[in-house]
């Protein structure tokens, strides 16, 4: 399957030392593992971390846990970690 990237830019608040505007930035590659996985997203330019979906219906209970499959394989760039 195909892969594809994402813009993994950080805001400037969350930038490190030393990082720099208009540097080459790291992207967020990704594949789809099904026709049901939708890409990871950003609700704003300002967000911290990109948005997971579900890839089927379910519903999660209030104060309750479940292990949802989002149908993506996610490759996470040198120096980022991923945290859901």
């Amino acid at each position: 399957m195909p892969s594809s990237e994402a813009d993994l830019r950080p805001p400037p608040s969350k930038r490190q030392n030393g990082s720099v505007p208009g540097e080459p930035t790291a992207r967020l590659r990704f594949t789809k593992l099904s026709g049901n996985a939708s890409a990871p997203s950003k609700g704003s330019a300002r967000a911290a971390g990109y948005d997971l979906y579900s890839a089927y219906d379910c519903v999660i209970p209030p104060m309750e846990k479940a292990i949802v499959k989002t149908d993506i394989q996610i490759a996470l760039p040198s120096g980022c970690y991923g945290r859901v």
